[in-house]
């Protein structure tokens, strides 16, 4: 059985993170989300994903995602992660995970409260051979 992931974001960065999703064999993209309904159509289009959404609630109750990878500005991450928690849905979170500490720390917080697994991203991305 394949682990279904919704992605919140559709700008220019997570393009990548879609790329990387659809190289996994076990994974299933079911969804993308992003405010900007246009950037949302086309990165479902480019990625082959079959849910678009513009709002976040509607993309975890239609997809029932078994994972959220949260691909959008740090200010918006804590209501994002909360949400998904609310849900039951395990976070994998882009970088820089929050605009200061205090909103890191009470994210942490969060994932405690709800006993949900929760992960800070970091892609890399190698160039000329070089390792960064």
């Amino acid at each position: 059985m394949k682990l279904r992931v919704a992605g919140v974001g559709a700008g220019y960065f997570a393009q990548f993170h879609y790329e990387a999703w659809k190289r996994i064999e076990e994974i299933e993209l079911v969804g993308v989300c992003d405010l900007d309904s246009e950037k949302a159509e086309q990165t479902a289009l480019i990625h082959n994903i079959p849910e678009v959404c513009s709002e976040f609630d509607r993309l975890c109750k239609k997809t029932n995602p078994g994972l959220v990878d949260i691909i959008t500005p740090p200010n918006s991450h804590k209501k994002l992660v909360e949400k998904a928690f609310r849900y039951r849905i395990p976070v994998i979170c882009q970088k820089p995970l929050a605009p200061d500490l205090k909103t890191a720390n009470e994210m942490v917080s969060l994932a405690e409260k709800y006993d949900m697994f929760f992960a800070v991203m970091k892609i890399s991305v190698f160039s000329h051979g070089s390792r960064r």
